[in-house]
């Protein structure tokens, strides 16, 4: 079973990522292309069906913080728990 994770990552982990996709925990999950372009999304299961949204940049100059990039996963965390599907 895998172990929960519960904000694994700090802004200097964010700032260093390999490629790859890296988890906050909560479903928040940092996307690190092999260009070097980062960004938020989040991952959610509804109906049986995982579905992803982006959350925006995780560098550059219109970047979301690790901070509010937290917050939104958790806004979009409490609409799934209420059984509403947040890309509709």
């Amino acid at each position: 079973m895998p172990r929960k994770l519960s904000n694994a990552l700090t802004p200097l982990a964010v700032k260093n990522a390999k490629p790859g996709r890296h988890a906050d925990g909560g479903g928040l999950n940092l996307l690190v292309k092999e260009t070097g372009a980062r960004s938020w999304v989040f991952r959610f299961m509804l109906r049986g069906k995982s579905r992803d949204i982006g959350l925006g940049a995780a560098s550059g100059r219109d970047a979301i913080s690790l901070a509010s990039a937290r917050d939104a996963a958790a806004a979009l965390r409490l609409k799934v728990k209420a059984g509403v599907d947040p890309l509709a």
